[in-house]
């Protein structure tokens, strides 16, 4: 893999290697890094939004998905900072628990009952609904059409392939830590601007902000009342942000046909 992708020199010290970094790639990910900062802002809006006060006036299911909500606007806010700083690998990392999450809450939405055994969980080691099914679970209560064909094409497509990286699957981990130079192999860890480091970032990016504007979404559905359009409007505009960020993704990495 000839890669002239990570030039500074690796005697330089850490921070030194992530500010170059994160000048590099500022250029590549500049989109990607404004738009998870809008979702965090919406996410801030409908938190201070939702009910408050006497624990009376807040539903199980409000409590619940709030507190996951708090987390995954924490976690899409670090995964920006990861990648923009040449870390993707570890992004995907992250947002492979943003996707447990994002489809935790869209699982519990409005429901009392099960938010109250999501409170009552009590297995360290165990899920609380298994990625696949909250995946499908979550699509249905949220009102998607054909729940069950876009739940595999979200787990299969997004869920996998994060996991891959996260669990450093030798398929993507054998292609990753070293550069040729000439024949020579060189080794590096620390930050990682080449086009495999940039894919990795812009897929854990890209992907963060669909899934937490769609977790978002789910709990405005069932948590905010009263007129919201302009936080409505945002989040539809988000959404078209993050499809296109896919888009522009697809067109740069996907294999062309013929």
């Amino acid at each position: 893999m000839e890669n002239q992708q990570n030039p500074a020199p690796r005697s330089a010290s850490l921070s030194e290697l992530e500010q170059e970094a994160a000048r590099k790639l500022d250029a590549e990910l500049r989109e990607y890094v404004v738009a998870s900062e809008r979702v965090y802002n919406l996410i801030g809006i409908a938190l201070d939004r939702a009910p408050s006060g006497s624990i009376q006036n807040v539903t199980p299911s409000c409590f619940a998905t709030r507190l996951l909500l708090i987390r995954l606007r924490n976690d899409l806010r670090c995964a920006a900072l990861l990648a923009a700083r040449g870390y993707g690998e570890q992004s995907c990392s992250l947002v492979a628990s943003l996707y447990e999450n994002a489809f935790t809450i869209l699982s519990i939405g409005g429901d009392d009952e099960l938010a109250r055994k999501w409170f009552e969980h009590s297995k360290p080691e165990a899920f609380f609904i298994s990625p696949k099914n909250a995946t499908q679970q979550g699509l249905s209560k949220f009102g998607i059409s054909e729940p069950e064909k876009h739940a595999i094409r979200n787990y299969e497509n997004i869920y996998k392939r994060l996991c891959m990286v996260k669990h450093m699957n030798p398929i993507s981990q054998k292609r990753r830590g070293y550069e040729m130079v000439g024949s020579r192999i060189e080794l590096f860890s620390g930050p990682d601007t080449s086009d495999e480091g940039l894919q990795a970032a812009c897929f854990a990016l890209e992907n963060s902000v669909g899934l937490a504007n769609v977790a978002l979404a789910a709990f405005g559905k069932h948590h905010l009342s009263g007129e919201q359009q302009d936080l409505l409007r945002e989040i539809h505009e988000a959404d078209a942000l993050a499809a296109a960020l896919n888009k522009k993704s697809a067109s740069r990495w996907m294999p062309k046909g013929g």
